[in-house]
């Protein structure tokens, strides 16, 4: 069976915005066009960190809440979507902040799964695990040891 894509499993995090903060900074740094997936009230709080960060570490970024951006902003690189399927084209790696498996996976090569400490939350990650797996996804998993 080939591999539809890479799914890197962080989990232990113990601060996932903070961890979703790093990931982005890191991915955008090397030229990534990434999306930000999850529950929207996350997606909100990442989305004032982003903001707020230093401004030498300004992170291109836009919150799209309904699918409806203008054009102008469409080609912006890094997305925060609680609706990754309805994200334009050119946007390689998804980064999933929630607890089911993405809508619109197909279209991303690389998923970075970040699941917290919380015993909801990891039981929820085993199952997205399996679902990845089932789905002909290479997983890898990365325990993190703080953050």
């Amino acid at each position: 069976m080939t591999s539809k894509g890479t799914v890197e499993f962080h989990h232990g995090v113990g601060d996932k915005l903070l961890y979703a903060h790093r990931l982005v900074r890191k991915a955008y740094r090397q030229g990534a066009r990434l999306v930000v997936t999850g529950e929207l009230s996350d997606l909100r709080r990442l989305d004032q960190q982003l903001w707020t960060a230093d401004e030498q570490d300004f992170i291109a970024h836009v919150l799209d809440t309904d699918g409806a951006l203008p054009p102008r902003l469409q080609d912006t690189p890094v997305w925060l979507t609680p609706r990754p399927d309805q994200v334009p084209p050119g946007h390689e790696v998804l980064v999933n902040l929630g607890h089911t498996v993405p809508e619109g996976l197909s279209a991303y090569r690389r998923l970075f799964d970040i699941v917290s400490q919380s015993p909801d939350d990891r039981h929820s990650g085993r199952t997205r695990w399996k679902t990845y797996q089932a789905m002909g996804w290479d997983v890898r998993p990365h325990e993190v040891t703080s953050t």
